[in-house]
């Protein structure tokens, strides 16, 4: 999602670059003050970019007319509008990926507790623990088990059909089995 929304501020700056180009490029205008009209566009397009970028990021350009005063005017609220977006959805991330790791260390840290409260041999709390690291890795979530257990009997026994029917039938034995009693056996799994 970040580099959509970097990808989209490169597109509306080259769009921004085009307007900026377009509407200063008269007798006397930024593009003649800045030596651009002589160039190529290959030569052209990235100092204009590169301003209009500066612009977007809230740079001083200097404008030499009362329209393109107006122009990096409108152009710094739109980088003002397209800074803020970014970086808020940046901090949404890193806030939602702060916040996955937390509830997977305290629930780490609870496992802990149970298990030296319940004096578990060393053996059976390591495979417990490998459990809820696998779940963590594989899901990035603790509440799957949960979730299940609180559908109805049909919801739950469809979803182990779904999870696990599959690696059933290729095992020899289960491979021809009726579809009740895999049932069954995937809701036990």
């Amino acid at each position: 999602n970040i580099i959509i929304l970097l990808v989209i501020m490169v597109v509306v700056n080259h769009w921004i670059s085009c307007l900026w180009f377009l509407m200063t490029k008269n007798a006397g205008g930024w593009v003649e003050a800045r030596g651009l009209n002589t160039l190529v566009w290959t030569q052209q397009y990235p100092e204009t970019f590169y301003t209009t970028l500066m612009m977007v990021m809230g740079d001083s350009v200097d404008p030499t007319s009362g329209v393109e005063y107006l122009l990096s005017s409108l152009i710094v609220v739109i980088g003002i509008t397209m800074n803020a977006t970014v970086f808020a959805s940046i901090a949404s991330y890193a806030a939602q990926i702060s916040s996955d790791t937390a509830q997977h260390k305290n629930k780490m840290n609870q496992l802990q507790r149970s298990i030296k409260t319940l004096r578990l041999p060393d053996g059976l709390a390591l495979r417990i623990q490998q459990y809820y690291e696998y779940c963590w890795t594989r899901h990035r979530d603790f509440a799957a088990q949960s979730l299940l257990n609180r559908l109805p009997s049909v919801f739950q026994c469809r979803c182990a059909m779904s999870a696990h029917e599959e690696k059933l039938r290729r095992f020899a034995p289960f491979a021809q089995s009726d579809e009740r009693f895999l049932a069954s056996l995937t809701t036990m799994l």
